[in-house]
């Protein structure tokens, strides 16, 4: 019985005392590691430090975007950590910007220009004594880079896009203004900046409204208002197409459409049709085969690539190749020392 007893009390023991306390395992201490904890834009994120035992933290940085990055590491009021903050390259060996830190400073602010692919460490250090701190990371879209700030242009032109070019006739517009409308700065503006108010009339000559002197007055039916006084009316136009008819073509006054002119004779004989002969002005030697440039064969005389011929007492036949407003080249196997002095051709079309 007092075996059992021993045993039982030495189970208790064991049950009560537990295991052993197991020593937390650090994962953000190594800038290798894959457990890193990240900073991302626009959201505090908080952590602790304490020298000895958690001395130092890693965590990841991704702006996400082009511009300028700025990130606070605040360590709050009365905090008694030395050390430093810092950001690194994403393999945690080279600095891009870091300070040291003293109790002397609550926040720490780290800038620097990044790309939206960019990726960094943020190092979190203490050499002495422990507290926590938070971290905030903004990125600044940066601000568009006017090409023509420091461009000094010679007199008479402007820059635009970096380059120096020649102002723009302020009284010339291309294309040309329609509509009744006027050139001015090299912009095409409607008379007095647009359509007046009521009771009001554009002045052309001073391109300003003015007060319509024909206001309020009434004139017979037969009659209308011109600078306030009562005119008759000029007498009707003749209808007529708009826009006028380009001959031969002529304006039907009932429909105020253009008519087609009525053809009555045969038409001319098709002039392209049958073999067309023509003279060769030149023969290039092509090895076993020969290119002659034909004169008078081209597509005013309705010669079309593909079209065949041949040379007056020459055996074979030629294939036109490239046509031309009045000429055409061939290609005939034969050499151009038994075509010779032949130059008369005949194609067919």
């Amino acid at each position: 019985m007092r075996s059992l007893s021993i045993i039982a009390t030495l189970s208790l023991a064991a049950v009560i005392g537990g295991c052993p306390d197991k020593k937390p395992v650090d994962t953000d201490a190594n800038p290798a590691s894959t457990e890193l904890g990240s900073v991302p834009p626009g959201i505090k994120v908080k952590d602790t430090l304490q020298a000895g035992t958690d001395s130092i933290d890693w965590k990841k940085v991704r702006p996400g975007k082009d511009g300028k990055a700025t990130l606070i590491v605040d360590f709050g009021d009365d905090h008694m950590v030395t050390g430093a903050v810092g950001i690194y390259d994403k393999g945690g060996k080279e600095s891009v910007v870091d300070k040291d830190v003293s109790p002397d400073a609550t926040k720490y602010k780290l800038t620097w220009d990044v790309k939206e692919d960019d990726q960094f460490l943020l190092m979190v250090k203490a050499t002495k004594g422990k507290g926590g701190y938070q971290v905030e990371l903004n990125v600044e879209e940066p601000e568009p880079v006017d090409p023509c700030a420091g461009v000094e242009c010679e007199d008479g032109q402007e820059c635009k896009a970096g380059e120096c070019v020649a102002k723009p006739n302020p009284d010339v517009c291309t294309p040309k203004c329609t509509g009744g409308k006027k050139c001015k700065g090299g912009q095409c503006v409607a008379p007095c900046g647009g359509p007046c108010g009521a009771g009001k009339v554009c002045n052309a000559a001073k391109d300003e409204c003015v007060k319509d002197p024909c206001a309020g007055v009434k004139c017979a039916d037969n009659q209308r208002c011109v600078g306030g006084t009562c005119k008759d009316k000029p007498a009707p136009t003749e209808a007529t197409c708009k826009p006028a008819c380009v001959a031969p073509d002529t304006c039907n006054k009932t429909t105020l459409k253009c008519d087609k002119p009525v053809i009555t004779d045969n038409p001319p004989p098709d002039t392209c049709a049958g073999p067309l002969s023509a003279q060769i002005t030149s023969v290039l030697p092509q090895g076993d085969k020969s290119v002659i440039v034909i004169n008078k064969a081209g597509t005013k005389q309705c010669v079309k690539a593909g079209m065949t011929g041949r040379i007056n007492g020459v055996a074979g036949v030629f294939t036109v190749q490239e046509v031309y407003e009045f000429r055409c080249k061939a290609v005939i196997a034969v050499k151009d020392t038994v075509i010779g002095a032949n130059r008369g051709v005949v194609i067919n079309r």
